[in-house]
């Protein structure tokens, strides 16, 4: 299976007072351009989607307009966890609805995890989305003491 891994877009970052919304469109334009010419099997986004928990409303406009191109358009299937500048309950809304749609969502770290499988031409591929997590919250979630080193 081919698939593009992604991370840490931190949409609706703020560089010194300025909104590097334009900038992020420009990058993600160039983004759609390599998936539309590569033609992957799945997309992967390893957490970071925006810079903070609550993001301004034009990286939310933007990341629902990539989304939309790439499922709608591309029809390329997408793997999306939430990281640490991320509100896991904010990313996580409506994952079961958005994944009959191709976007496979989450946001909370669950027990047991669920795998997102997709099937390529060889066969099924597995997809253990392990979402970002402090220490304290895996320990809770699977009841387990955390080694320290």
């Amino acid at each position: 299976m081919r698939f593009i891994h992604t991370s840490d877009w931190h949409l609706g970052r703020l560089f010194h007072g300025k909104h590097l919304t334009q900038d992020q469109s420009y990058v993600l334009e160039q983004f759609y351009q390599v998936v539309k010419d590569t033609k992957p099997d799945a997309i992967l986004i390893a957490g970071d989607i925006y810079d903070r928990a609550v993001p301004p409303i034009e990286a939310v406009e933007l990341l629902d307009d990539t989304l939309a191109r790439l499922l709608l358009d591309q029809k390329i299937p997408v793997i999306m966890i939430a990281g640490n500048h991320d509100s896991a309950q904010r990313i996580g809304f409506g994952s079961k609805l958005l994944a009959g749609q191709g976007l496979y969502v989450t946001g909370q770290l669950t027990n047991p995890l669920t795998p997102v499988v997709l099937t390529d031409s060889f066969g099924d591929v597995y997809f253990m989305p392990f979402t970002y997590a402090e220490p304290s919250l895996v320990r809770s979630v699977y009841q387990h003491k955390i080694a320290r080193l």
